[in-house]
């Protein structure tokens, strides 16, 4: 049977979700809208730009099924953009293993980064996917993807001045 192991060296940065609490507060206080939604947008964006790639290349081998903010890091010390970095590989299954007919179809990671297949699942259970193709490959092959675009539109609005401005309540933490 085929397992994921990994050996690494230490990745540099603060869990995004870390980041995001902080850089909302300090920027609530001062910083002009215009500047405040550019910034907002080239976090967003870094994220998408740097970590897309890499789900890419490791779909072929491996489903993250975790992608949230508190398993990406961000480094903020190089000169220019933000580096990102995926981490804590342990809910990740073979992606072959998971593509195929006898995938075990067990749900993993934050519920708020699902897409509306895992919803299903989790609502009709796994018998019931089968007669759907589109929301089937949407669960086998698109976890990751989907859970990117969340953190990326998460780190948008948490950044954005509609926030600071209009007073609304912090989204519920990612801490287990």
């Amino acid at each position: 049977e085929w397992r994921v192991r990994l050996a690494m060296t230490r990745v540099p940065g603060a869990p995004l979700e870390h980041f995001l609490e902080r850089r909302r507060k300090a920027w609530s206080s001062g910083m002009e809208p215009k500047r405040h939604f550019a910034e907002a947008c080239r976090y967003a964006g870094e994220l998408l730009v740097q970590l897309s790639p890499a789900l890419e290349r490791i779909s072929s081998r491996v489903y993250h099924r975790d992608v949230t903010p508190r398993n990406i890091l961000i480094d903020e010390s190089g000169d220019g953009a933000p580096r990102f970095g995926l981490v804590d590989f342990g809910l990740a299954v073979d992606a072959a293993k998971w593509r195929s007919d006898d995938c075990s179809f067990d749900l993993g990671g934050d519920g708020r980064y699902w897409p509306a297949s895992a919803w299903y699942v989790f609502g009709h259970g796994k018998e019931e996917l089968a007669a759907h193709p589109d929301l089937r490959h949407e669960y086998r092959s698109c976890l990751d993807v989907h859970a990117l675009g969340l953190v990326a539109l998460r780190c948008l609005m948490e950044l954005s001045p509609l926030l600071s401005e209009q007073g609304a309540a912090a989204p519920p933490s990612d801490s287990k």
